[in-house]
């Protein structure tokens, strides 16, 4: 029944927890055994949704060849 607060990044998640294990286990056992709060899962989707807009905004291809020799000579670098 305790409250938790975790901190991952930037990320914060706010879990309450149902039970626990005496050993070690696999990640799917672990959930079973914390249960997050609606309010920090919805926090958390808008975190990700805003990531996600960002993201479609900043997406530039990386420069091939090509591009970075125009590069290089428009900086004057290279001729």
């Amino acid at each position: 029944g305790d409250r938790l607060e975790i901190r991952k990044g930037r990320l914060t998640f706010d879990i309450v927890v149902d039970g626990l294990s005496d050993r070690r286990g696999p990640a799917a056992e672990a959930e079973a055994l914390y249960t997050e709060t609606e309010q920090s899962r919805l926090e958390r989707e808008k975190v990700a949704a805003r990531r996600r807009e960002s993201a479609d905004v900043v997406a530039v291809a990386k420069p091939g060849k090509r591009d970075r020799r125009a590069l290089d000579r428009l900086r004057g670098r290279r001729r």
